[in-house]
């Protein structure tokens, strides 16, 4: 239970932010599956151009949770959501009862394909 008001005020906006605006996730995790909720913040990747080079901004999506909910995920655990899969690249720390996973995108274990042209002409 959070010790001060402000981290109290904090907790509660988390949990409605859960409740409001959270999907369900599917995590398989050391031989265990678990049902979540989270809010998935997959902000666009962009690629910057600049004159005489190019600059890659890549963000990973990450996955807001309740921290009591993921108890046994580690990383590459499985997660996926409306048919799209992640795996779990790092565990965010506690942060007053919620965290952050940051993931990665496809099956835990497989690399992404080899880029081997533009993807847009």
């Amino acid at each position: 239970m959070p010790d001060n008001d402000f981290d109290r005020a904090m907790a509660k906006a988390d949990h409605e932010i859960l409740r409001a605006m959270g999907r369900e996730f599917h995590i398989q995790a050391g031989g265990r599956s678990v049902h979540i909720r989270g809010v998935l913040d997959e902000t666009e990747s962009d690629v910057l151009l600049k004159k005489g080079g190019g600059t890659i901004h890549d963000v990973a999506p990450r996955l807001f949770v309740c921290t009591r909910d993921i108890e046994g995920v580690s990383r590459k655990s499985r997660v996926e959501c409306d048919g799209v899969v992640y795996w779990v690249v790092s565990i965010g720390p506690n942060d007053n009862g919620f965290c952050y996973l940051t993931l990665a995108r496809g099956e835990p274990g497989t690399s992404l394909p080899v880029i081997d042209g533009w993807s847009k002409k």
